[in-house]
């Protein structure tokens, strides 16, 4: 089975802490943030990983990876020239993945081992489909948001300041081959990025998108570090 982990991005919500450092890299608990999505990966049965991240990254990625026994199976790194985006990330991964289907997640989500049945079957499945975990929050002006009808899908937000429902869509996806053949047709959004959401809503207008609910506890640490490096600077200034 086959992965791509995206840790890429300027880390501009962090300010002086990813100044010289990439995001991903950053401690969180006993190791680096990336860490805690190969666990995941790992559990899943992921025998092969792409890392994609940008350029400056490479090295300090794959001194980690030399140095630590946290991933002990196939891996490779794309290096992604400029952060346009989260579905342009997706684009570096054609060759690797071929006509598999293939998992995606973003490097800095923390995903419960709870979820593994089903990730599991998503990736085993020969339907073409796109696949997505969702989980109710409180607030998910933040996030992607999903709204249902019926136990149907029929729209999917980007970061709404009037959410039309609470389903935040997590940092994990499963896409068929057929992700290919759209891709190449996506524009930029206006904030100058190729947009995820533009991909899961192909899938939604083709219905061929799949959704589940995420099981246990979620994080989007990029979000969550961002609010404590708001906080610690309030409480300093």
């Amino acid at each position: 089975m086959k992965a791509i982990i995206l840790a890429g991005g300027t880390g501009t919500r962090l300010g002086s802490l990813t100044y010289a450092t990439n995001k991903h890299l950053l401690p969180v608990g006993d190791r680096p943030m990336l860490m805690h999505g190969l666990d995941f990966l790992k559990q899943a049965g992921v025998d092969e990983l792409l890392v994609v991240t940008g350029p400056e990254a490479i090295g300090p990625f794959a001194t980690l990876f030399d140095r630590y026994p946290w991933w002990d199976r196939r891996i490779y790194f794309a290096a992604q020239s400029k952060p346009t985006g989260v579905a342009n990330a997706i684009r570096y991964g054609r060759q690797f993945c071929g006509n598999e289907s293939f998992l995606v997640l973003l490097g800095d989500n923390i995903i419960d081992a709870e979820n593994l049945s089903s990730v599991q079957a998503a990736l085993a499945s020969s339907e073409q489909l796109a696949h997505i975990w969702t989980i109710e929050l409180p607030d998910v002006r933040h996030c992607g948001v999903l709204s249902v009808d019926n136990g149907r899908p029929i729209l999917i937000e980007e970061k709404p300041q009037i959410p039309q429902s609470n389903l935040a869509i997590t940092g994990c996806y499963v896409f068929d081959k057929s992700i290919w053949d759209m891709i190449g047709t996506l524009s930029p959004s206006d904030r100058g990025e190729y947009e995820i959401t533009d991909i899961l809503r192909w899938y939604l207008t083709e219905q061929r998108l799949k959704w589940h609910k995420y099981i246990g506890h979620w994080m989007d640490l990029g979000h969550s570090l961002q609010s404590y490096y708001t906080e610690s600077l309030r409480l300093i200034s």
